[in-house]
């Protein structure tokens, strides 16, 4: 008996969480790439059934909020490789285009957010960093967010990959779940951890 289609893209996406993790064993609290973050992102956010809503014709937008200014992180790095990932990913149907922005202060980030369609934000910083307005400002607006966490849980991103251990885990917050009307498939919902 042959493999449904929901059931190859759940094991994809288990092998994609495996992959990332092989590096993990190598140095405690080190994180994959952001190239392998954001791959492991697209791939949970295709789960949300509702996600094409979030679309502009036929563009995803995705921001990109880069630490400030003087933090070199690996995604400020990694950012042209990003791009090019982006380019030649199709999300579903639609192309992605990734925009990047650095976090300089509530107001500069709430301009950026006004000015683009977005439909989801990877964190490239601390979920804590981030001013408590601008994270309702982005659910309120419906925008996915994802965020890479390894020390402690945050719980301000509506998507997480902690890796708390070598073995990355995928954490939903449904709170934030349930305000964007987000609608994923119960076979992401078996292998995520759901917090509130």
């Amino acid at each position: 008996m042959g493999m449904t289609r929901t059931t190859r893209k759940l094991s994809i996406l288990a092998a994609a969480l495996f992959t990332i993790s092989v590096p993990l064993q190598a140095q405690d609290n080190a994180m994959p790439s952001p190239e392998s973050q954001l791959l492991l992102f697209f791939k949970v956010l295709t789960y949300d059934r509702n996600i094409l809503e979030t679309a502009r014709g036929d563009l995803m937008n995705i921001g990109v909020l880069l630490p400030p200014e003087g933090d070199d992180s690996d995604w400020a790095k990694a950012s042209t490789k990003l791009d090019s990932i982006a380019v030649n990913h199709t999300f579903r149907g639609k192309h992605v285009r990734l925009n990047f922005h650095r976090y300089d202060g509530p107001g500069a980030v709430q301009s950026w957010l006004s000015s683009h369609s977005f439909s989801a934000i990877v964190y490239a910083i601390p979920v804590d960093r981030i001013d408590g307005k601008i994270l309702s400002r982005i659910e309120s607006m419906k925008i996915r967010s994802c965020a890479s966490q390894h020390e402690k849980l945050a719980k301000g991103a509506l998507i997480t990959l902690y890796f708390e251990t070598t073995k990355p885990e995928i954490v939903i917050n449904l709170g934030i779940s349930k305000k964007m009307q987000c609608d994923f498939s119960s076979n992401l919902l078996k292998i995520a951890r759901l917090i509130e």
